[in-house]
């Protein structure tokens, strides 16, 4: 295993732990960890076409968020996800399409993979708060700095994609 996959592997375990008390955010964090292992197993077989294969299985994920947010109600980091694997998603295209070279291909992919996981980490630590503010009342004055400032700014943000006007 080699230094990056390390650290990454480690961030991955935060988010874990942020994710304890969210379970969307872990189904999103399993669900992103084996598109990583689905595709990085493609590209070290040396299959062909591994740039189509990564968008098709990001653009699985990206699908999935999609539907269970449609379907279930989202929430507003769930967005912030989907983006990031729509950005994944581009970036995939993009080299497929030969606009990008593979170590330019690699950093676009990494940085959606690091935006999704950072995503992860602050929504769940964010749901891990309330939960911790619910059992203790005044637990935190941080916590209720958080709320009143989402509370001001609270918006749909999956509006613009929903299939019949509301």
């Amino acid at each position: 295993m080699s230094e990056w996959e390390s650290r990454l592997l480690a961030t991955v375990a935060i988010a874990m732990v942020a994710n304890v008390a969210n379970p969307r955010g872990l189904l999103w964090l399993s669900l992103g960890a084996l598109d990583y292992l689905l595709t990085s197993w493609w590209h070290d077989e040396g299959l062909p076409l591994h740039p189509l294969f990564t968008a098709v299985v990001d653009f699985a994920v990206c699908l999935s968020i999609y539907l269970v947010c449609r379907w279930r109600g989202g929430y507003r980091w769930e967005l912030s996800l989907f983006l990031a694997f729509q950005l994944a998603v581009l970036g995939d295209f993009a080299a497929q399409a030969g606009l990008v070279s593979s170590s330019d291909y690699a950093l676009w992919l990494e940085i959606a993979n690091w935006l999704a996981l950072a995503v992860l980490i602050v929504a769940g630590t964010t749901r891990l708060m309330d939960v911790l503010a619910s059992h203790s009342p005044g637990w935190h004055p941080l916590h209720s700095l958080v709320r009143s400032i989402s509370a001001r700014f609270t918006i749909d943000p999956w509006y613009r994609l929903r299939w019949a006007p509301a």
